[in-house]
């Protein structure tokens, strides 16, 4: 979950990120962003959220980024469908490799 409305924050984020992404246990999973607080002035796009925690560059692994309200749960529907199909994906994939 991603403060979109904070984009010094996000700064923090990207750090945060990077060392995640390192961890060998989550190297082959995918990996969802919400940027909440979409509803409020000054609050950054997904375009800029994108640009800012360097996602372009993740070619390894699935990734999405949902514009979302927590308060309303604007986008989260969305964002959770997106995230269990590919979750289920992910272990289909899993299981052909392995067998």
């Amino acid at each position: 979950m991603l403060d979109s409305s904070d984009e010094l924050r996000l700064a923090v984020v990207k750090e945060e990120l990077a060392l995640m992404m390192s961890h060998e246990d989550l190297e082959p999973v995918p990996i969802l962003f919400l940027a909440n607080k979409k509803d409020l002035k000054g609050a950054i796009d997904c375009t800029s959220c994108t640009k800012a925690l360097g996602l372009d560059d993740i070619y390894d692994r699935r990734w999405r980024i949902y514009p979302s309200n927590a308060l309303t749960g604007d986008g989260v529907t969305d964002a959770i469908d997106w995230f269990a199909g590919e979750v289920k994906n992910h272990k289909k994939r899993t299981r052909q490799t392995h067998a």
